[in-house]
């Protein structure tokens, strides 16, 4: 009983590290979109991620059937275009948007954590804080789309949002993923984190050869940012993969959600998005809901 607690415990703070990482991450990507394209933003990452490579369990993955191999191969995919879809919404809408959608992980995890990996959801409760919690992250986003406006940046917003969306799809099969090696019995989190590295290096390449422009990074300034880009992305995937090994994924998605205020808050000092009264009321719903739903699953 006391472990079975002290599990669920370490899962819930890794999605709470994982979410914070996260959105960091988006931020980071936010500030170097005018520096450097979103594929070397993915090289950069997948570099990072190789550096785990030592603490791979290679003696383990010996007994890895090909089922769990493909797994392993399918998250990196999932995990690579899931995030490079997030940093080329940056270029379309706004930091906070792309945030607020990017992590609204909490109702597509339950739907297919119940129809894929057979998760029930474990309180009557459970439906009216994922409304509450989707409500909330709408506030937050406040897409100008839904009022009248300027024509370009409504069709701007349009295309970052979708993007987002399609980001969120992807992130969240990804952890879908990582949960279904967990209940199979095979969970490397280093050995997954550098499958993510492996599929974004080989992106990265295909760009390359396709003719993609690259660019140096010319200041110290953005080298500095591009190390601590790269940092919460290895961390970010670390924590997820952790939290979901721990964890049922739904609960982890929850957690998560803490971090969409947080995201919001330093888009407006660093980036002048001014919050509305909308995006404080929906920062109140998300991170209400996200504490009533740590006590009630």
């Amino acid at each position: 009983m006391f472990l079975t607690a002290f599990s669920r415990s370490i899962g819930l703070l890794y999605g709470i590290l994982a979410g914070l990482c996260t959105s960091m991450q988006i931020v980071l990507a936010r500030s170097l979109t005018g520096t450097l394209p979103a594929d070397q933003l993915i090289f950069a990452r997948s570099i990072f991620m190789m550096v785990v490579i030592i603490h791979v369990s290679w003696t383990s993955s010996i007994s890895y059937t090909n089922v769990d191999s493909m797994l392993y191969i399918v998250y990196g995919v999932l995990n690579v275009a899931g995030m490079y879809t997030s940093y080329i919404a940056l270029i379309f809408t706004s930091t906070g948007n792309v945030n607020a959608v990017t992590m609204n992980l909490v109702i597509p995890t339950a739907i297919l954590s119940y129809f894929i990996l057979e998760e029930s959801i474990t309180s009557r409760l459970s439906i009216p804080i994922f409304v509450i919690n989707f409500v909330g992250i709408v506030l937050i986003a406040n897409p100008s789309f839904t009022t009248e406006g300027d024509m370009n940046e409504i069709y701007s917003d349009l295309i970052g949002v979708s993007l987002s969306f399609a980001s969120l799809i992807s992130i969240t099969l990804s952890r879908i993923v990582g949960r279904k090696c967990s209940l199979r019995g095979f969970l490397d989190s280093s050995l997954m984190t550098i499958m993510s590295g492996v599929v974004g290096m080989s992106f990265c390449i295909f760009m390359l050869i396709s003719g993609s422009s690259w660019k140096m990074v010319s200041t110290l300034s953005d080298f500095f940012k591009l190390f601590l880009f790269s940092t919460s992305a290895l961390l970010s995937n670390q924590f997820t993969v952790l939290g979901v090994k721990y964890e049922q994924a739904n609960n982890i998605a929850i957690l998560g959600t803490l971090s969409v205020p947080l995201a919001y808050l330093s888009s407006l000092i660093l980036f002048n998005e001014v919050p509305t009264l909308l995006n404080v009321i929906g920062a109140m719903m998300v991170l209400g809901s996200t504490l009533v739903s740590y006590f009630i699953f």
